[in-house]
């Protein structure tokens, strides 16, 4: 049986490298979070009405 730790140390030896897909999103969000379209957590409750 595995530690808690080595499951997750284990998990992440297996998703060190990012698909494609996941770099091109991650590039999207750090153009949209420069050019300031974010919400905060208070911006999303109000909008949610919570």
């Amino acid at each position: 049986m595995q530690t808690d730790e080595e499951v997750i140390c284990d998990f992440s030896e297996e998703t060190k490298e990012l698909s494609e897909e996941t770099k091109k999103d991650i590039e999207e969000a750090r153009k949209e979070i420069k050019a300031g379209k974010i919400s905060t957590l208070e911006d999303v409750r109000r909008e949610l009405g919570l």
